[in-house]
């Protein structure tokens, strides 16, 4: 009887949820790692991220279901420009038509409750980020300052940031797992971090 070895690449999933609490009005973020057991915060000033990253911030593909809503799609791209912006025009992106070869996915589809304003589903291959889906699932009682926070703290997720839940973090990066309104885009302590990931100067 022959034995067929089949070697097969193992792919991590990290699920990321940013959570909406009625009242009041706070989001806050979950991360679920898989492999490993739940992060449980870290010192500040320390640096904020899994080593997991985009092969390259040059020319990510990006697929924008056009299922979603027309704000939804605007929240899409302002929050990729808002990193991009902030780590001084070093990322860049290019539409594509099918979500098949995209390295980030924006979608409305999934199994998000009535609390989750949004999530993000990262699949990687050692310490490299292979795909990043972000799904949206806003309502009529989301501020609009929590919808760019979301995005924000979603994208930044894409880009290989995790979750902070010290206190001592609160106000000062959009990564914190609770968003009190103070916070709504990258920080230079996320744009710290997101720069020493890429190593960027």
């Amino acid at each position: 009887m022959k034995k067929f070895y089949l070697n097969i690449t193992k792919f991590l999933v990290t699920v990321v949820t940013a959570l909406i609490l009625l009242p009041p009005n706070t989001v806050q973020a979950v991360s679920k790692t898989l492999d490993k057991p739940a992060y449980n915060g870290l010192l500040p000033n320390s640096n904020i991220y899994a080593n997991k990253k985009l092969p390259s911030l040059e020319n990510i593909k990006v697929y924008i279901d056009p299922k979603l809503s027309t704000n939804e799609i605007e929240l899409a791209k302002y929050a990729i420009d808002a990193w991009d912006h902030a780590i001084y025009k070093k990322l860049t992106y290019k539409l594509v038509p099918s979500p098949n070869n995209a390295q980030i996915i924006y979608t409305s589809e999934g199994t998000l409750t009535d609390r989750t304003a949004g999530q993000t589903v990262i699949s990687y291959e050692g310490n490299t980020i292979i795909k990043a889906t972000i799904q949206f699932n806003f309502h009529d009682e989301l501020h609009t300052y929590d919808k760019v926070n979301v995005t924000n703290h979603e994208m930044g997720h894409a880009l290989g940031l995790i979750d902070l839940t010290d206190p001592a973090m609160k106000g000062k990066s959009v990564m914190y797992f609770s968003n009190d309104g103070n916070v709504t885009g990258p920080t230079p302590f996320d744009i710290s971090n997101v720069k020493a990931l890429y190593n960027i100067n």
